[in-house]
């Protein structure tokens, strides 16, 4: 009988250790077939399809597919920028180490490092189809709705969606940040509108049209009827934040948005349209009229618009005027150069150093790509 027990405890621990290493491999497939196709070589001639295939299955982890409709549209720009400079880099460190194949782990690595800060964004990102209920959430998470009433609630977080459908619709894009959602749910249920103007939400500008087929710097705006300016004479010590949000209509583009080319030239066009308009101010006159702001705006702005839509200027290497919609490339060298989207690619992959055609500055990649926007006369 003793021996008998024996034999049946270690057929049943056999049994136990054989099922726990199968579960135990069935869990870790898929990561044992990750690892073992980490140390594939991959030919040089098939590194642009496997660079795509990495940064695809690494950006697809935030729950985000960029080969479907569920992508935030604007980044889908800063995607694929990020897999050209993925593919950039591997096809440099290949030329520079006389190399015709990599492992599969140096592009997953790379595509990583590349895309590491857009899956960090997009773990902030809502989509407009789901707007409703992450207000809903937030609202729940950031307001004590007990002091006010259900219907009182329910009309500020109509409000507050409204505004936020606004906020899309004038910059062409399909999602929100997580703090465009919070400010303005603060904004709305903290400093709540007055009751007559809850039949149209804050945000809303009636003399505002917008041209959906063009940038967002369409903008045609009646400055003098505008609500957010309660008197048409500015005060000395209203005088700044006046000129800026003229300024910022006037252009069509928040400031923080302004390319890095022109937001020098544009603060010094603030600071002149400041003193001029203090110039202006004498001791029987110490305010000015939003007409004199918008005029004094519109001299001196004209020239920042220029420069943002490439007014005039040429690419370096096809000698072509910049047009709008043209899509153009910026160089990671010190100045920055910039050139048509095609122009630079081409020259990069005929030049083995990776130089700057102008300042020859080597090793260099396309940082950013953007389209010319449509030219504006204020």
């Amino acid at each position: 009988m003793k021996k008998n027990s024996v034999f049946k405890k270690i057929v049943l621990i056999n049994l136990i250790l054989l099922f726990s290493t199968k579960i135990t491999c069935c869990v870790n497939y898929d990561y044992l077939n990750d690892y073992e196709y980490d140390y594939n070589l991959i030919s040089q001639y098939n590194l642009p399809q496997n660079v795509q295939n990495a940064c695809l299955k690494y950006i697809k982890k935030s729950g985000y597919n960029p080969k479907s409709n569920n992508f935030p549209n604007k980044l889908i720009a800063e995607y694929n920028l990020k897999v050209d400079q993925t593919l950039q880099e591997l096809q440099n460190s290949l030329q520079s180490n006389w190399q015709t194949n990599i492992y599969y782990y140096e592009i997953r690595q790379s595509a990583e490092k590349h895309l590491s800060s857009l899956k960090r964004t997009l773990s902030t990102i809502t989509l407009s189809n789901s707007l409703t209920s992450r207000v809903e959430q937030l609202i729940k998470k950031l307001i004590n709705t007990s002091t006010i009433s259900q219907a009182e609630s329910l009309r500020r977080k109509q409000i507050v969606i409204t505004d936020l459908r606004q906020i899309m619709t004038k910059d062409y894009r399909n999602y929100l940040r997580q703090d465009e959602i919070e400010k303005q749910i603060k904004k709305t249920f903290l400093n709540p509108p007055k009751a007559s103007s809850w039949s149209q939400p804050s945000s809303y500008n009636a003399n505002t049209t917008y041209n959906a087929k063009k940038p967002s710097y369409n903008y045609n705006t009646n400055y003098n009827n505008s609500s957010s300016y309660t008197s048409n004479q500015i005060k000395r010590h209203q005088l700044d934040s006046n000129i800026l949000e003229i300024a910022t209509n006037l252009l069509g583009i928040h400031p923080e948005k302004i390319p890095a080319r022109a937001i020098s030239d544009y603060s010094s066009k603030i600071q002149k349209i400041k003193t001029r308009l203090n110039n202006s101010m004498s001791y029987n006159k110490d305010y000015v009229t939003i007409a004199d702001i918008k005029r004094v705006c519109k001299e001196e702005l004209q020239s920042i618009i220029d420069k943002i839509s490439y007014k005039n200027e040429r690419c370096a290497i096809c000698q072509d005027k910049y047009k709008p919609k043209d899509k153009v490339g910026t160089l990671s060298c010190n100045g920055g150069h910039i050139f048509h989207k095609d122009c630079i690619y081409q020259w990069l992959k005929a030049d083995n150093k990776k130089s700057c055609p102008l300042c020859r500055q080597q090793n260099v990649i396309v940082a950013k790509i953007e389209d010319v926007p449509y030219r504006k006369t204020l």
